[in-house]
């Protein structure tokens, strides 16, 4: 089940609490605590009355506006690099299942970890092993090649 991820603004008159009642709800969602106004004084390098003040209260508005989409706009790039490198990674995790599908039956029936190849052919002359390895490694290949004609390997 995908779990939507929902902001919380909190709107209010200057000196009402939104700071502290936004860290404490921060905290108890276990989300990011973001201060529009707090970044909007550290970009201006001046506090929010001196912007009402000089600028007005609808120039300060449209500079919390801005700041706003600008942490909205991040956050939707952090969370789009999150999914890429998850599916990254699921593809990654999907090739090496099907390398380990492939080539790891073929090492352990080729008598790398104690098969008896004492009655193939060869086995006489010291080649049951090598025999039984090229045969298994075909039969990986084989199995590839199928798998991949069936569309099952995307690479």
């Amino acid at each position: 089940m995908a779990t939507q991820r929902t902001n919380v603004y909190l709107i209010g008159p200057m000196g009402s609490g939104k700071t502290a009642v936004g860290k404490r709800l921060a905290a108890l969602l276990d989300k990011q605590f973001l201060d529009s106004d707090a970044e909007i004084e550290r970009r201006c390098g001046v506090d929010i009355p001196y912007i009402f003040e000089k600028e007005g209260e609808p120039r300060f508005r449209e500079r919390e506006r801005d700041v706003i989409a600008a942490q909205t706009q991040l956050r939707l790039l952090r969370e789009e690099l999150d999914l890429q490198a998850g599916q990254q990674t699921n593809e990654n995790v999907y090739l090496l299942s099907v390398i380990t599908a492939l080539f790891m039956p073929a090492t352990l029936v080729t008598g790398f970890f104690g098969m008896n190849t004492g009655g193939l052919p060869l086995s006489g002359e010291g080649g049951g092993t090598f025999l039984a390895t090229i045969v298994a490694i075909l039969c990986s290949l084989a199995t590839w090649l199928l798998l991949r004609t069936l569309g099952l390997i995307r690479r």
